[in-house]
């Protein structure tokens, strides 16, 4: 019984997330920029975890103005360059339907302290079909070599778990 609910609560929120990377798609269908999901919600969409706190989407800096405005009805905190931890970029949140959306444009990664310009994840997008909506996704080569990069072994972990 338990493990019932536990397998109904999984399929609600991977329904609801789905739900809303689809009407992500729909709200940038004419962005004329690069962009892809990455980080947690990518290996949730692929079912690499189960759970996420976020959605977080990569793009150049053009492309943030553009999702800025694209998602103004939902902006929860205004596009700024910021910084945060080993990450800087273009950068503003969102939320829809009570999930956060953080879109990060031309980000730069802090390595061996300095500052890199990440241009790896525009050549690492792929397309993944839910119904008929194309969503882009950086690739789990990407996810695999940027945490590593940023030392994030946990999610080294999972991401090599998931693909051997």
């Amino acid at each position: 019984m338990f493990l019932n609910i536990v397998l109904k609560i999984k399929t609600v929120m991977k329904n609801k997330i789905i739900s809303l990377v689809k009407n992500i798609c729909f709200l940038l269908k004419d962005l004329d920029e690069p962009w892809a999901i990455t980080g947690g919600c990518n290996v949730f969409l692929r079912e690499c975890i189960h759970t996420l706190d976020d959605i977080d989407a990569i793009t150049t800096r053009m492309g943030a103005l553009l999702i800025f405005e694209a998602m103004k009805d939902y902006v929860t905190k205004d596009l700024s360059y910021s910084e945060v931890e080993r990450i800087r970029a273009h950068f503003f949140e969102a939320s829809i339907d009570g999930i956060r959306i953080e879109v990060m444009g031309d980000p730069e990664n802090k390595i061996d302290g300095k500052w890199i310009k990440n241009t790896l994840w525009s050549q690492a997008i792929e397309y993944f079909k839910f119904d008929e909506t194309q969503v882009p996704l950086t690739t789990l080569d990407y996810e695999l070599n940027i945490n590593r990069i940023l030392n994030n072994q946990e999610r080294v972990r999972v991401i090599e778990k998931c693909n051997p």
